[in-house]
Parts: structure tokens; C-alpha cells; sequence
């Protein structure tokens, strides 16, 4: 498909360019301006602050008094200064930490972070939590700090920068017993955040090449359960934006994120849409709600060809502007768009739970409506789709009955001239169009470049 072509062309361009253009601005700029800003809402007294210096990197705060204008007072610092590899669940978490001579924190405020908004909503109040504690205090999260609900990487990482970051300055610099070493508990990698996603691929892999609607539906089921309730965890645009910007988390502390994506990838390299037909714990929301539809009988909300097909490019635009405006504006935050990200964060404006409710309603009427029309995550699989190793495809003996035009659920084949044509960015692999070929010539089978698809 030209179009399809195109705006593969288009999504690298922007992709590229963009991540070009945010690390070229990166390394024109440092923290130094955050920091000033942070350390000048903290001080708002007589205060003076000496321009950074010194091994750790850190800022003398000095009060001024008539006899002795030279009197240290306190301390700050950046963590991602002192312990760079401590990572959150979209990489680095800086800080800018202010401890008092008698080592106590002061303050604690965010310079940058890459986390998803919809889950760190609280972070501010959960860094507050630190202002007054002794940095030879404890900060184990659960026990002395409540972490973040549903961003315990986040929480961990905050915690532990300070942590260590404290430490050091009160070691070092202001010469206190902070006691032993910080008590970082020694990284172990959680081999059932692997097992579970790539059992989760083998069942929807497996639904796919069998045929089968039950391992097609436990897959769904269990995305849901696992991805969305339990993990809250799903391949979004902010994955994306984070790749480009070179932020990735600790692969032993977050394997999750990381099988996630190589699966997503892989699975839409080889086969297509697995991951957005199978898996996604939204889109198997959106089917129940469309079968429940069904059941009371309400009326189904259809579109014609025509118009579906062009109301399908809207999430191709929505892609390319919040992946452009993530790289200009310098994070993720403008990619915090999709829907699903409201749903099972379990927070938003009164705008955002709005929205939520007006595509969970419209969903009741019409399969998959924000798959079909929105959804950027499901616009860039969709591309990857389109170049699949492997497709669902006609033989010959084709007589143009127009049964799987009919039979598919996402409006993903049209007969044109008495020919059924595919548009595989929108294939979601139900496999109901092989199953209901009177003629038995539709089959899973690899890419023929003479193979009939949708064109323009």
C-alpha cells in the first residue's frame, strides 16, 4: 500500500530527526539552570549560594550574619551527580537535595524525570515525605517511606538516590556519622517478569498460527489481568519517545519493560498485529463491552468503507505529533496521550475520566473504536504490520465471494473489483476471514510480493 509506505517514511523522519534534535539540544544544556531555580525556592532567606564545585559536585549554602558571613548552613546536590545509575522505570530520576549541617534534609525537589505522569501524579507529595529525616536514617521503601501506588520503580529509585546521594555528602563533605555504608539491598532480576510476558506471546502466538479462539482469549485475558490490573504495564507511544531519547531502565530491575517491547517488535516484524489482536489489556476491554452491546441487542454503530478508511488516519496524526512534541519539549510527557494509560493508572482530570468514558461508551457500539481511529501505539505496530515476514493471504482459486469482507471485524478487507484486499496495518489476526473462507484459500503463509493488498 503506497499510502502505508508513506507514512512509514514519514513516522522515521519524524522519529530521527526528532531524536537528533533532542540529544543535540541535551548536549548544549546541563542541569545548571533546573538546579538554580530548585536551590532559589528553597533559600528564600539571606542565604548565599557558592556556584557548584568540589568532588562530589555539590552547592555551599552560607548565612549571613554580621560577625561571620561565612558560616556554612547547608548542602546541596543533584543525585543523578552522585549515583547516575540508579534508574526509575524510564530511566534517571533527578533530584536536587538540600541537607543542613546537622544532616538534616531539608528539602528534596524534581529536576527531570522521564517517568509516565499517569503514575508518578504523586511524587512531589511522596518526596516530602523525606524533609526532616536524618540522612543516617533508614529509607527502605515500605518500611520507612510510602511508596508511589503502581510506581514502586519510581518509588525505589528516589529513595535510593537520596539515599546514597545523602550519604556521600554528609561523608565527605560535612564530616557526620551517617553510619555504614547505605543499605542497598543487592539487585536480583525477577524471572517472572519474564516468563509470564513471553508465556503470555506463546499463547497469543499460539491462538494465532492454531486457529484457536480459546488461547486467543486467554491471552486477552490474561493481558488484562497481568498487564493492566497487576502490572499496569502496556506498549504505549512513551516507550517509544523513551527509545529515541536513549533512556532505558535497568534491565535487572525492570525486565518487564524490556521483554515487552523486544516481543512487540518481534512479533509484529514476523507475524503483525499479536500484541494489539491478542494481548493489549484495552483492546480485550473494548471486545467485551462490544459483545455485551450485542447481547442486549442495542443497535451497532457502522461506517462505511469510505469513511473508515480515512477516519483510520487519525491515529497515524496523533502518532506524529505527540512523538514531534515529546522531542522538542525534551520528555514523554506530551506522549502521555492513550487512553488505556488513564484507565488502569486510575487517575486523570475531569476531562481525562471524561474522555475515558465517551471511548469505553462509543466501544459498546463499535468493535475496537479506539484501535480503529486512535490509538498511536496501534498506528506505529500497524506499520510494522504492514512489512510482516509472514501474512494472511489469498490463492488464486479466489472467486471474489466477499464472505471475509463480511466476516471481519476491524473492516481490514474490501472487495475491490470482486477482489478481497487486505490493509494489514489494520489486521488484527482474529483469523475469522480464514475461518469462514468458503474456499479454504486464505492461509497464514510468508510475504509473496505479488500478493494481493490493499493499494490506492
Amino acid at each position: 500500500m503506497k499510502t502505508n509506505r508513506f507514512l512509514s517514511i514519514v513516522f522515521l523522519a519524524i522519529f530521527c530527526t526528532g531524536a537528533l534534535y533532542y540529544h543535540f539540544r541535551q548536549s548544549q544544556s546541563n542541569d545548571i539552570n533546573l538546579e538554580n531555580k530548585a536551590l532559589t525556592d528553597i533559600f528564600t532567606g539571606p542565604e548565599k549560594v557558592h556556584p557548584k564545585l568540589g568532588s562530589p559536585p555539590r552547592y555551599d549554602i552560607y548565612q549571613t550574619r554580621p560577625d561571620n558571613p561565612e558560616v556554612l548552613a547547608a548542602v546541596a546536590f543533584n543525585t543523578y551527580d552522585i549515583t547516575p545509575r540508579i534508574k526509575g522505570y524510564a530511566g534517571p530520576v533527578k533530584l536536587l537535595v538540600a541537607i543542613s549541617t546537622d544532616g538534616t534534609i531539608k528539602d528534596v525537589r524534581v529536576l527531570k524525570h522521564s517517568e509516565t505522569p499517569s503514575y508518578v501524579f504523586t511524587l512531589d507529595e511522596f518526596m516530602a515525605q523525606f524533609k526532616g529525616k536524618n540522612i543516617a536514617d533508614s529509607f527502605q521503601l515500605g518500611k520507612d517511606i510510602d511508596g508511589i501506588t503502581r510506581a514502586t520503580m519510581t518509588s525505589e529509585a528516589v529513595a535510593r538516590s537520596v539515599d546514597k546521594g545523602a550519604k556521600a555528602i554528609g561523608r565527605q563533605i560535612l564530616e557526620l556519622d551517617v553510619g555504614g555504608p547505605s543499605g542497598d539491598r543487592p539487585k536480583t532480576l525477577s524471572y517472572i517478569h519474564i516468563i509470564v510476558p513471553l508465556m503470555l506471546f506463546i499463547v497469543a502466538v499460539g491462538g494465532v498460527l492454531g486457529r484457536n479462539t480459546f488461547l486467543r482469549g486467554l491471552a486477552l485475558l490474561t493481558g488484562f489481568v497481568y498487564l493492566g490490573l497487576i502490572k499496569s504495564t502496556m506498549v504505549s507511544v512513551v516507550q517509544l519517545v523513551n527509545i529515541g531519547m536513549l533512556k532505558f531502565p535497568d534491565f535487572v530491575t525492570n525486565p518487564l519493560w524490556y521483554c515487552l517491547v523486544v516481543m512487540t517488535l518481534l512479533s509484529s516484524v514476523i507475524l503483525g498485529m499479536v500484541y494489539c489482536g491478542s494481548i493489549c489489556p484495552f483492546a480485550g476491554v473494548q471486545e467485551v463491552l462490544f459483545h455485551l452491546g450485542r447481547k442486549l441487542k442495542w443497535e451497532e454503530l457502522k461506517f462505511s468503507h469510505k469513511v473508515a478508511g480515512q477516519a483510520r488516519y487519525v491515529k497515524f496524526g496523533i502518532l506524529f505529533v505527540v512523538l514531534a512534541a515529546s522531542f522538542i519539549i525534551g520528555n514523554s510527557s506530551a506522549a502521555n496521550v492513550e487512553v488505556f494509560l488513564i484507565l488502569f493508572a486510575a487517575h486523570a482530570s475531569q476531562a481525562g475520566w471524561a474522555f475515558v468514558v465517551f471511548i469505553l461508551t462509543l466501544s459498546v457500539f463499535h468493535f475496537r473504536f479506539w484501535c480503529k481511529f486512535l490509538c498511536p501505539i496501534g498506528a506505529f505496530n500497524g506499520l510494522l504490520a504492514d512489512k510482516s515476514i509472514y501474512k494472511i493471504q489469498f490463492g488464486p482459486e479466489c472467486g471474489g465471494c466477499g464472505v471475509c469482507d463480511k466476516v471481519c471485524p476491524v473492516g481490514a478487507i474490501q472487495m475491490v473489483d470482486d477482489k478481497p484486499l487486505i490493509d494489514y496495518p489494520e489486521c488484527t489476526l482474529c483469523n475469522k476471514c480464514v475461518e469462514k473462507c468458503p474456499k479454504e484459500i486464505l492461509f497464514l503463509t510468508r510475504n509473496r510480493q505479488q500478493g494481493l493488498t490493499k493499494h490506492d
